[in-house]
């Protein structure tokens, strides 16, 4: 069964970590506006911090440390520790390539750029390329702890403790200049490694392996599936990255875009990474002890479950979002600064419209990205690599081609969200027909979906109609109504699906309950 309890502990870390995110957005785009230097730098550092973050580590080392764990036990000090020094070696090399290639793929990665934003790109390149293992370190870590422990303390809230860091770092230094922002990405990583290390001094501690060289450098049977794993994931990793490289490339013929897009895609992230994310890692780590035991039964009972309740939190947040698109994102960009720190500061009217624009495409891929993110993780814990590679491959031809369409046909950045979008469905829709046979229940997944989106769009519309009638220009004006509009959506979308009888909802009433 799905433990809604880890499900909570992680919704709540990455709850307060993307507020501090998106604080963190707030903080640069005042002080310093549309930095498509430092953004575009980062998605390249974020794409290298991926091969060998969270990413790969979490989907490749939980289904093979359970499977380690239930065959040779006595082997799993060895399996870990010979894991982590691969894991070391991977991040090392990447941060080599990084160093010495920076203004390479700048170049190449953000070609509409001029070359004096080329050659700042590349010295933000050259400060954030130790969290590449900085985060790697950190990850494996977590990971080990939910794998051994069940334990999903550290990678909840790591992030939390990487972006208080990071703000303070920005707050109190800015005057230095642009690179600061850079500087305060790595004081934040350095954080996280140390708080997740606190967090685990105990199992660190009690380890006591010796290893000679020889067999170090072994590849035995368990760590040649998790290196050959591993690399699986990289490619996946790599050929997702390559659609937000794919997106900044097109945004960088256009002034401002790079940020823009950034600013609006870090919204999508908020419920993503506070529930999809949640479920989906709490789910991985439950649907490979299923298939480790071989209950094939409790593996499609979970699946199921899993989906349903993606649903039911997912479908209503995508539709509100939607249509309150331009009110998100006025009260993130420009309500919640006018409010702390008295205006937007370098944020202008024209920066908030284009975010606007990029905001409603992306807003709309809030659930394919959802559902695909645990539908990979299904593929995963069966050590199944090679569908969510695939997956992936399909999901950036179509990212590609349909950027190549708006950009030549339409010359506008809004192909960017657009194409996201697109991609994002079929890659959604590409998953859940491989995964089809390992889902249960599907008449009742389906049923309970369409029961969801109905009341959603009738809520949603209901309160944007009665939203238009009010006069917004004002920062604590525009910040109440649309928080009340929020608040009320969701009280009445729970009500509403307590008077129709949502299953998963009454359910998680139940366990509440008790």
């Amino acid at each position: 069964m799905l433990s809604i309890r880890n499900v909570f502990v992680n919704s709540i870390g990455t709850l307060f970590s993307r507020i501090l995110g998106l604080f963190k957005n707030i903080i640069i785009n005042f002080y310093f506006g549309l930095v498509d230097t430092f953004w575009g730098a980062f998605q390249i550092i974020n794409t290298f911090r991926i091969f060998v973050g969270e990413g790969a580590i979490n989907n490749v080392l939980i289904p093979n440390y359970k499977k380690v764990k239930e065959e040779k036990p006595e082997y799993l000090k060895f399996f870990v520790l010979k894991s982590f020094l691969f894991v070391s070696l991977i991040s090392v090399i990447l941060i080599l390539i990084l160093v010495s290639s920076s203004y390479y793929i700048s170049k190449i990665a953000l070609l509409g750029f001029s070359e004096d934003k080329i050659i700042e790109s590349s010295w933000h390149i050259n400060i954030m390329s130790s969290v590449v293992i900085l985060i790697s370190l950190q990850s494996f870590i977590a990971t080990i702890q939910i794998a051994k422990r069940d334990n999903f303390i550290g990678f909840a809230y790591s992030p939390v403790v990487a972006n208080i860091i990071t703000i303070l770092t920005i707050a109190l230094f800015h005057n230095t200049g642009v690179f600061i922002i850079s500087w305060s990405v790595v004081a934040g990583a350095v954080g996280m490694l140390i708080f997740q290390t606190i967090l685990s001094l105990r199992d660190i501690g009690s380890v006591k392996i010796h290893l000679s060289l020889r067999e170090i450098v072994r590849i035995d049977e368990y760590t040649k599936k998790f290196v050959l794993g591993f690399f699986s994931v990289i490619g996946l990793s790599l050929i997702t990255q390559l659609n937000g490289i794919v997106s900044r490339f097109f945004g960088s013929f256009f002034e401002g875009v790079v940020a823009a897009s950034t600013n609006a895609y870090i919204i999508i992230q908020v419920p993503i990474g506070i529930f999809s994310v949640a479920v989906s890692v709490v789910g991985l780590n439950a649907l490979a002890s299923y298939f480790s035991k071989k209950d094939t039964e409790g593996f499609l009972k979970l699946s199921s479950e899993s989906i349903r309740l993606i649903n039911f939190v997912i479908i209503p947040i995508t539709i509100f979002s939607f249509i309150f698109s331009d009110e998100i994102i006025r009260l993130a960009y420009r309500d919640i600064p006018g409010i702390i720190l008295g205006s937007e500061g370098k944020y202008n009217e024209q920066a908030l419209k284009l975010t606007q624009d990029m905001f409603k495409s992306y807003s709309l891929s809030i659930y394919f990205l959802s559902i695909s993110l645990l539908l990979v993780r299904i593929s995963f814990s069966r050590g199944d690599t090679r569908t969510p590679v695939l997956s992936s491959i399909v999901g950036l031809i179509v990212n590609i081609l349909a950027n190549v369409f708006i950009f030549l046909i339409f010359r506008s950045p809004l192909g960017i969200p657009l194409s996201f979008l697109i991609s994002s469905a079929v890659l959604a829709i590409y998953l859940t027909v491989v995964e089809y046979k390992n889902i249960g229940y599907k008449k009742v997944v389906l049923y309970e979906a369409i029961k969801l989106l109905i009341p959603s769009l009738v809520l949603s519309l209901t309160i944007k109609h009665i939203l238009n009638t009010f006069d917004v220009d004002s920062y604590i004006l525009s910040f109440t109504i649309t928080s009340v509009s929020i608040i009320v959506f969701v009280l009445l979308f729970l009500l509403t699906s307590y008077a129709i009888r949502i299953e998963t909802f009454t359910n998680m009433i139940k366990k509440v309950v008790r």
